[in-house]
């Protein structure tokens, strides 16, 4: 049994957020601990079964300076990829690239007078197509027999459905509370789901000692 893991890394990270507010939480370590936990579990349905890949969805921080709402000032208001370009380098696990669109600031609280009062509002582009389209590349190299996703978005309907057409099984992920529940639409179209726990992550310091 062939299998390969699809990561869509938004919802991986809305994830760790509900989770834990320390936001070293959701660092490689965390979907490393993930993989692992469903490859054991493929590994004790059947003791041959055995991973192709580790597909990892996630858009780099916004590319340009932006100006804040208030004083104009340009400045960059995203993170860094440092996880992407980790992630990329580990055994078994391929990055693929969205992007970021920048939606406009959005208030913090009422009457804001600040630029500290407003945050920025992003959304991702291009991740679903690309899941989609390395969905539908697996479906026709018939290179796997199993599809493991770990994704809450009902947009996965219909590749989900393109993967079952084609005889691949499909699995979703879910953790424990406070991680919300899979919706009915989506579990209408898996064939399993694989309750996973939280990762126990060491601390910062100790990871990177090792």
């Amino acid at each position: 049994m062939r299998f390969a893991i699809l990561i869509d890394g938004g919802h991986a990270r809305a994830l760790a957020k509900a989770k834990s507010q320390d936001r070293n939480y959701y660092r490689p370590e965390f979907i490393r601990d993930v993989c692992n936990q469903c490859c054991a579990k493929e590994m004790e349905e059947a003791a041959d079964s055995r991973l192709l890949r580790v597909l990892y969805y996630d858009a780099p921080p916004f590319p340009e300076n932006i100006p804040l709402p208030v004083s104009g000032k340009k400045q960059r208001v995203h993170g860094h990829d440092s996880l992407l370009k980790e992630l990329a380098t580990q055994d078994y696990i391929a990055v693929r690239r969205g992007r970021l669109k920048f939606r406009g600031w959005v208030a913090k609280k009422r009457n804001p007078r600040t630029d500290e009062d407003y945050r920025p509002d992003f959304v991702q582009k291009g991740v679903d197509t690309r899941i989609a389209m390395d969905i539908a590349n697996l479906c026709q190299w018939k290179s796997i027999d199993r599809i493991v996703l770990l994704s809450g978005d009902t947009d996965m309907i219909p590749v989900l459905k393109h993967a079952r057409i084609n005889g691949l099984q499909t699995v979703l992920l879910q953790l424990p509370p406070p991680a919300k529940g899979l919706s009915h639409n989506l579990l209408a179209h898996c064939d399993f789901v694989r309750h996973l726990q939280w990762p126990e992550l060491p601390q910062s310091g100790a990871a990177d000692a090792g």
